[in-house]
């Protein structure tokens, strides 16, 4: 059914919207909902996974004809804009924005109420600087890993922790791809990645390299993750392995430490993308860059 919306537009001109078919109706909808649901700083790093290119300056095309019922002459407050350059949405202060460029209103700050942080005030790096600096020394290696979605989550992560690098071996996919890219949302550029046919193969490469080989699997004799201190000077590979078999157990038998996650539940064991954080996390808050650009 046809439906007709009639906005205001630049306080004098009458925009007609149609929205033809249900399906085109059903889209703006989930979009419009998610937009609303995303904080702006989550929004500007993720866009591009919700919206893309084609229906995005639809997007932006309609809340620049329905956003100035609600846009104020405030010009303290901040306002949600599209950046063309960076192909981003973004906030900004109404004072430094022409009116035709303002999206929406974003909503006042509360005193006294926690205001999450934007992307600008987390001070996150570029890809350029984040491959010049000073990471982790943690490899973080994939043992014939057959979900993309999580390799991309790995990705993710161990950009997040600044590991210095990521080997895929056997079956792991490798980038580029766009399920891996749906969960690494752009890590795969900046982390630094090999692949090798075999996991033998990886870990005589890394031991030769002087790393110490862990492997992230329930064994006798395991360390349990809240007793394990890494050592400030070494290097460590962590083996981490198939969402099914684990890590393999000829790779098992040739590491040089074991560790485990303890656990209380019915479960047996986490997905390998989450074991792999929650590993990766004891690494990274025992480190001398934790915390650091």
């Amino acid at each position: 059914m046809k439906w007709h919306l009639s906005v205001l537009f630049n306080g004098a001109k009458l925009a007609i919207i149609q929205l033809i078919t249900k399906e085109f109706q059903k889209y703006f909808f989930q979009k419009t909902y998610i937009f609303f649901r995303l904080h702006i700083g989550t929004f500007q790093e993720e866009s591009t996974a919700y919206i893309n290119t084609r229906h995005r300056l639809a997007f932006i095309a309609f809340f620049r004809n329905f956003a100035p019922i609600s846009i104020t002459m405030d010009k303290t407050q901040k306002v949600l804009i599209y950046d063309s350059l960076s192909q981003h949405f973004r906030q900004a202060d109404a004072a430094e924005v022409p009116p035709g460029e303002i999206i929406m209103n974003l909503p006042p700050e509360q005193p006294g109420a926690a205001q999450k942080k934007s992307i600008e005030a987390m001070h996150r790096t570029d890809i350029e600087h984040f491959r010049t600096q000073r990471k982790m020394p943690v490899a973080v290696v994939l043992d014939n890993i057959r979900s993309l979605n999580n390799i991309g989550s790995i990705f993710r992560t161990c950009d997040g922790f600044a590991c210095s690098g990521i080997i895929l071996c056997g079956i792991t996919a490798t980038p580029p791809s766009p399920e891996i890219h749906k969960t690494a949302l752009g890590a795969e550029l900046s982390m630094n990645w090999h692949y090798r046919t075999s996991t033998r193969e990886a870990i005589e490469e890394l031991r030769r390299e002087g790393y110490t080989i862990v492997c992230l699997e329930q064994v006798h004799g395991s360390v349990a993750l809240q007793d394990f201190l890494p050592d400030p000077t070494a290097k460590y590979a962590l083996i981490v392995g198939n969402e099914v078999d684990g890590v393999d157990p000829g790779i098992v038998a040739d590491a040089d430490l074991y560790l485990e996650i303890p656990q209380s539940g019915t479960k047996h064991s986490l997905n390998v993308a989450v074991a792999t954080a929650v590993t990766l996390w004891e690494f990274y808050r025992h480190s001398d860059i934790v915390g650091k650009v």
